[in-house]
C-alpha cells in the first residue's frame, strides 16, 4: 500500500511496553501514552470497542451460542465494520482505504 504507521496513541497497559515499546521504537514509530485514568483521550477507540461487544453480545445471543464462540462472533463484528460504506469516509469500505 506504499503508507508507513507514524504514531501509536495507548493507554498506558502493560501490553504497550518492553517488546511492543521496542517494536515501536525500532522502527521509528511515534508512541504516544494517554494520562493514566482518562479513557476520554482515547474516545474514538472506546467507542468502537464498545461498539464491536455489542454486536458480538447481540450475535451470540440472537445465535444462542455459548460464550465460547466469543472470539469467532469478534472477529465477525470487526469484518462487519471493515467491509462495510463508512460515511466517515465519503462511502468507502475501511478494508479498502
Amino acid at each position: 500500500m506504499g503508507m508507513k504507521l507514524k504514531c501509536v496513541r495507548v493507554d498506558n497497559g502493560g501490553e504497550y511496553m518492553g517488546h511492543f515499546e521496542n517494536y515501536c521504537m525500532t522502527h521509528g514509530i511515534k508512541l504516544e501514552k494517554t494520562i493514566p485514568k482518562t479513557p476520554q483521550q482515547n474516545g474514538l477507540a472506546e467507542r468502537m470497542n464498545r461498539t464491536i461487544v455489542e454486536r458480538v453480545r447481540c450475535m451470540i445471543s440472537q445465535a444462542k451460542l455459548s460464550k465460547s464462540f466469543w472470539g469467532e462472533a469478534m472477529r465477525t463484528a470487526i469484518d462487519l465494520i471493515n467491509f462495510t460504506p463508512s460515511v466517515a469516509l465519503d462511502g468507502d469500505v475501511p478494508q479498502q482505504v
